[in-house]
């Protein structure tokens, strides 16, 4: 069963996820963060390099894509590729952290 649904979402063409690879700047350097967004079910997969890997719902916009995360926001910008993420801890007024992206090719097929 779960081979046809697999094989009806192939045939039906649905939009496969848009792959980015982010960088943060910090105060001791530069995060890494890997993206997968996937806008057809309004989620954004988050992988970090600690191995933490997360899927959030996620609001899209025209020129933004945000995602909360616990006690983060990470933002996407659709049309210049800025990156950043927010705290909900910090000061208002605080820009929180920033960077950018890149869209990169989608992994190499897969056996599953």
């Amino acid at each position: 069963m779960v081979w046809w649904i697999l094989a009806a979402t192939a045939i039906s063409g649905a939009p496969a996820p848009t792959y980015l690879a982010c960088e943060l700047s910090q105060e001791g350097g530069k995060l890494s963060v890997d993206v997968a967004v996937d806008e057809p079910n309004q989620q954004v997969t988050i992988a970090l390099p600690t191995g933490r890997t997360v899927t959030r719902r996620a609001l899209f916009s025209p020129s933004e894509v945000r995602a909360l995360d616990d006690q983060q926001t990470w933002l996407i910008n659709r049309v210049d590729l800025s990156f950043g993420r927010t705290f909900a801890f910090m000061p208002e007024g605080d820009p929180g952290e920033s960077g950018v992206c890149r869209v990169k090719v989608a992994p190499a097929k897969r056996a599953f």
